[in-house]
Parts: structure tokens; C-alpha cells; sequence
């Protein structure tokens, strides 16, 4: 989403978080999870554990600045209290610090001793409601996005990431100018004072590198305020009088 992060936690569930928040251990299908605070990348993100003594959860970084790669590495993983054998890296891109260029890649190693089991892929915002996920139930060559945060790829004896299989997510371009500003959309035409609503936005800039938005409220008819805190595409009011509602985008957060 644009955001710089100094912060990384490695997670025995399969993924990395960015931010200073801590998913915890009870974090196991991240995509989906309702905490927020923290975004994530998820190579395979369910319930997992270790699969005997060779098991190793590491991270290092690779390479000369400022083309480093950062490696979370998960060797010889398991559903927890089970006995499959998983094994894959989650890999960041340093780019010569260039954003449009900063890759995050899913590099999957070997998976044996498998049974019938799901896991989340993909990535998502500092919400659910942000998510670019993968599905499949039959070919990890031929995953389709998902159409949900709870998107899943399946694993079986027959179904699972052939060694060497490797997603890459690659930055959108990057937004130039004044973007589209869009109109304000609510969820309802029928709204009843300190009752929540959605607000959307149709006909916006969206999809591009370096947005950020803030929404602001006037309930005098006048003068428009930020609105602590809500800086997401969507915002969910609880209006108890009269308000009115509209989001400013920006472009890098220029004056425009």
C-alpha cells in the first residue's frame, strides 16, 4: 500500500506482518484475521508447527546494499501436532530502494507426507478488507485470485506447489499528477442516526503506488474536518445528526 515499514515479525504460521503490532501466535489465517494494525505477506498461513528436530524458522538478509533480499525461511513445517513436511521462503527485494521495483516473493520448496488441508496465500492491508490473495483447489500452477479475504489454496497427497514454484507480487504503478477524486458512495439510501454505514468511492484514482486518503466530516454545512484515524479507501460512519461525508485523496500526499 505505499507504506514504509522499519518493523517485521517472522510468524511459525506461515507469513511476515509489517508494523510495530504483533499478530501473535493465535494469528493463523492472517488474510482473513479481524486484527488489525499490521499488514501482511502470507506464503501458507494456517495453523502451523514444527515437524521434529530439523525444523527451523529463520530469517536473514542476503546480498550487497542496496540489492539485499531479506529471507524468512520455514524448513520442515507441519499442520501443528501433525507430521506433513513443508518448506518455503517468503523473499523481499531491497530494488536498489527503488518502491516500484520492491518485490515480495513466495518460493516454495518441497512438501511431503501430505494430507487434505487449506491454507491462506497472498497478501492484505492493515484490514481485511485489503487483500490480493490466490486460490486454488486443484493446481498451484493455475491459482485464480481470490474473491475473498478467506480465499484458500488446498494441499493434498495430489495437489501442492511444485519445488521451485515461485508467486511474485510486483508493485502497481506509480500515481503522477492530481488524482481522480471520485464521488462519495453510502451503503444505504435509509440511514438511522448512530447506526453504522459504509462509505465508498466510485470513479476515484485506485490500484496506483503512493495514495493515501483522508476522510473528513461537516455537520455544519461549512467547514470540512479531518477525521481522526480514517485514512483507509472505505470508511464505516456512525453519523447522530446530519453529516456530511467526503474523502480526500492524494498523490504521494502533495497539495494535490
Amino acid at each position: 500500500n505505499g507504506t514504509a515499514y522499519t518493523e517485521i515479525y517472522v510468524s511459525e504460521n506461515g507469513y511476515i506482518s509489517f508494523g510495530s503490532t504483533n499478530p501473535g501466535t493465535t494469528t493463523r489465517s492472517a488474510i482473513s484475521s479481524t486484527t488489525t494494525g499490521f499488514e501482511v505477506a502470507a506464503a501458507f498461513s494456517r495453523d502451523l508447527g514444527g515437524s521434529g528436530t530439523t525444523t527451523e524458522l529463520r530469517s536473514q538478509v542476503i546480498g550487497t546494499a542496496p540489492n539485499q533480499i531479506f529471507v524468512a525461511q520455514f524448513q520442515n513445517f507441519a499442520n501443528y501436532g501433525s507430521t506433513q513436511n513443508y518448506n518455503f521462503q517468503i523473499q523481499l527485494a531491497q530494488a536498489n530502494d527503488d518502491p516500484s521495483l520492491q518485490t515480495v516473493k513466495f518460493v516454495y520448496g518441497t512438501f511431503g507426507n501430505l494430507t487434505s488441508t487449506t491454507g491462506q496465500v497472498g497478501l492484505r492491508g492493515t484490514t481485511n478488507a485489503t487483500y490480493f490473495n490466490r486460490t486454488t483447489t486443484s493446481n498451484w500452477a493455475a491459482t485464480t485470485l481470490g474473491t475473498s479475504n478467506s480465499a484458500t489454496c488446498t494441499i493434498s497427497t495430489t495437489v501442492f506447489p511444485s519445488s521451485g514454484l515461485t508467486f511474485t507480487y510486483t508493485p502497481p504503478a506509480a500515481c503522477t499528477g492530481t488524482p481522480l477524486g471520485g464521488t462519495t458512495v453510502a451503503s444505504s439510501s435509509t440511514i438511522c442516526a448512530g447506526l453504522p454505514v459504509s462509505l465508498n468511492i466510485t470513479g476515484s484514482s485506485t490500484g496506483l503506488l503512493g495514495l493515501t486518503y483522508q476522510w473528513q466530516d461537516s455537520t455544519s454545512g461549512g467547514t470540512f474536518n479531518d477525521i481522526s484515524g480514517a485514512t483507509n479507501e472505505t470508511y464505516i460512519a456512525l453519523p447522530t445528526s446530519i453529516t456530511a461525508y467526503r474523502r480526500r485523496i492524494f498523490c504521494n500526499r502533495n497539495t494535490n
